[in-house]
């Protein structure tokens, strides 16, 4: 097809492309701030470190709700101590339960730091003893050392207390340099700083932030009125992204009473045309397969299932790499071979018409419904050039953008180091996991929409053609 020829109220519209630009534009100046800010104030009152909230023990220093951990945090310190608190819902509570307080101490941002420059922890747990704390250091994922393995004393103290399904944190470090000349805290001296609550050997199944996310600042005056309000879009995501389902949900039912959608249609000419090259299908299928198994890790992540073995983060990374390196090289390569991109990626007038006029059919305003993917006998192609459905334009769409979005933040998250301008960007690690959330509630929304409509009866020939590349496809004559 020429894209020259077409007909003149078919002027190309490169919505799509501003689009995308508008998008990276809005991120840019919504999430470009800096991470959160906690403020430990002067206390008024010194807390008793016994894992019991005494009466007015904490009522000098505001609650923090940290929306992925869960946790409800407070810090406060004198001229000697920094003094927290950590409340948690934990409805089966164990001895080998742990919260994690982490601290970035070279600001890196790394999550739990690397061998070369680990980060420091305190975790707490009843699993430890009569004091609930030890100090450790962090050089990687998932590799805690504790100081007493380093030879090292820890002065440390801390409690942890769980009943009726809520546990109670405690806890109080010196803000002098510790044992390793790690860390000193000090006034208006801001520290990244990370959270983390789970069960020892559990691995996937604990809940953690990373080192992007907060800053703490010790301030030296004492908390007066009310903590400022903060808006927090992870905990916004957490809360409405599924809503993204139920509407997928509800679309796919509307479709079935109002369209009576899985009445096979009968026509009465077609002829047997190629839809989609060898390499399109491979793509296709790669893409089926892949995104898959990322949506399967990924629920597995997000609702802490023991799936594969504790390994569901590792094969979304490798499940990432597959996209990377096969999918789109392939998928690239089809489009430009026969040109799809043009009838894929452009919008045209039409589109506009046909996507308005397919909207009012199924709300009952109009009778008319204009056809696509049907042979025009006059023309030797495609009526009107409508090879694709134009709903089928904002999904290809859709799925560039997610892409993108999908691999700055997923590859940011995983590699952080290697791409700190995406932490930039959005604000901090909070931001950046929030927005890949997001991303992850509409695409598997979307997926469950595409694949309901690739198996109506209307669609049976379309889906054969991405399996042996031909279809029948009926024929009008104009």
């Amino acid at each position: 097809m020429d894209i020259k020829n077409l007909p003149k109220h078919q002027h190309l519209l490169f919505f799509p492309i501003i689009l995308v630009l508008a998008l990276l534009l809005v991120i840019n100046i919504t999430f470009a701030q800096q991470a959160v800010v906690i403020r430990a104030y002067t206390a008024k009152k010194t807390p008793v470190i016994d894992g019991i909230i005494s009466e007015g023990e904490w009522d000098d220093v505001p609650l923090f709700r940290e929306s992925v951990t869960k946790a409800s945090i407070a810090f406060k310190h004198d001229d000697q101590h920094l003094y927290f608190l950590a409340i948690f819902e934990s409805p089966s509570p164990t001895p080998r339960d742990y919260f994690g307080l982490e601290f970035d101490p070279d600001g890196d941002q790394a999550h739990m730091g690397s061998e070369e420059a680990p980060d420091y922890a305190i975790l707490v747990s009843p699993s430890y003893g009569d004091n609930h704390a030890k100090e450790a250091i962090l050089p990687g994922p998932a590799k805690p050392i504790l100081y007493e393995e380093l030879g090292l004393v820890s002065n440390v103290i801390a409690k942890m207390e769980c009943s009726d399904g809520r546990c109670v944190v405690e806890g109080a470090r010196p803000l002098a340099i510790d044992a390793r000349n790690m860390l000193e805290l000090a006034l208006e001296r801001p520290v990244g700083i990370g959270f983390a609550i789970g069960q020892f050997g559990k691995g996937i199944e604990h809940r953690a932030t990373d080192m992007a996310s907060y800053v703490i600042v010790l301030v030296r005056e004492e908390f007066v009125g009310k903590a400022e309000a903060v808006f927090d879009f992870y905990g916004a995501v957490s809360e409405y992204g599924p809503y993204a389902w139920y509407v997928a949900v509800a679309g796919v039912l509307a479709h079935l009473v109002r369209r009576r959608a899985w009445k096979k249609p009968h026509h009465s000419e077609t002829v047997l045309l190629e839809r989609h090259i060898r390499e399109a299908r491979i793509a296709h299928w790669i893409r089926v397969a892949v995104l898959t198994v990322m949506t399967i890790t990924g629920l597995s992540m997000l609702f802490k299932l023991p799936l594969f073995g504790g390994q569901s983060r590792d094969i979304h990374i490798w499940s990432a790499f597959a996209i990377l390196i096969a999918d789109i090289p392939l998928h690239t390569y089809s489009m430009i071979r026969k040109g799809e991109w043009r009838q894929l990626l452009l919008l045209t007038r039409d589109d506009i018409y046909v996507t308005l006029t397919i909207v009012k059919n199924f709300l009952g305003l109009t009778k008319e419904y204009p056809p696509h993917a049907v042979y025009d006998a006059k023309t030797k192609t495609y009526y009107m050039y409508r090879k694709y459905c134009s709903l089928q334009k904002p999904l290809v769409w859709f799925y560039f953008i997610a892409l993108v979005i999908f691999g700055l933040t997923g590859f940011a998250m995983a590699y952080p180091n290697l791409f700190p301008w995406v932490f930039t960007l959005l604000g901090g690690g909070l931001n950046v996991r929030a927005l890949h959330l997001l991303i992850f509630y509409l695409f598997t929304g979307v997926f469950f929409a595409h694949i309901y409509l690739s198996l109506i009866p209307e669609n049976w020939n379309r889906l054969k053609a991405i399996i042996t590349g031909s279809c029948k496809v009926p024929v009008i004559n104009t």
